[in-house]
């Protein structure tokens, strides 16, 4: 878990050199920075489509028989997050395409003075970490 600690961070590194390039060259994206995040949560929930193959956990021979007839096993638990995940990339898909067109179209727009573009795109990214972590834990 915590190798993959710098993976869930290097969007913020990213954000941050693009913050420094927007103050640095005095151009305006800071509205982009919530589909930019949106995008990268939806990047993160992707892999967590594909159930985990847990066939290595049995008997040798029980393997080679599943692999004679190109079975895989996965715990019903991990399956049904899989068909979650899907369920939520939608939503996170909806959600990139509503911050997309709230920073371009109202940019200004806020809820408790934070963008909305930009909170949809915090919150598709947190999330997509927690879901990252509970697939590592099913």
């Amino acid at each position: 878990m915590t190798e993959r600690i710098h993976i869930f961070f290097f969007p913020l590194y990213l954000v941050l050199i693009e913050l420094v390039m927007r103050l640095s060259l005095k151009v305006d994206t800071y509205a982009f920075l919530g589909p930019t995040l949106a995008a990268v949560g939806i990047g993160f929930a992707i892999p967590l489509t594909i159930p985990k193959d847990i066939t290595r956990t049995f008997a040798q021979s029980t393997q080679k028989v599943l692999k004679n007839h190109g079975a895989a096993v996965y715990s019903r638990r991990d399956y049904t997050f899989v068909v979650l995940v899907r369920i939520i990339l939608l939503l996170f898909t909806a959600g990139w395409s509503y911050s997309l067109y709230l920073s371009v179209e109202s940019p200004g727009k806020t809820l408790c003075y934070i963008p909305v573009s930009l909170g949809l795109g915090v919150l598709n990214y947190v999330v997509a970490i927690v879901l990252s972590v509970i697939k590592e834990i099913i």
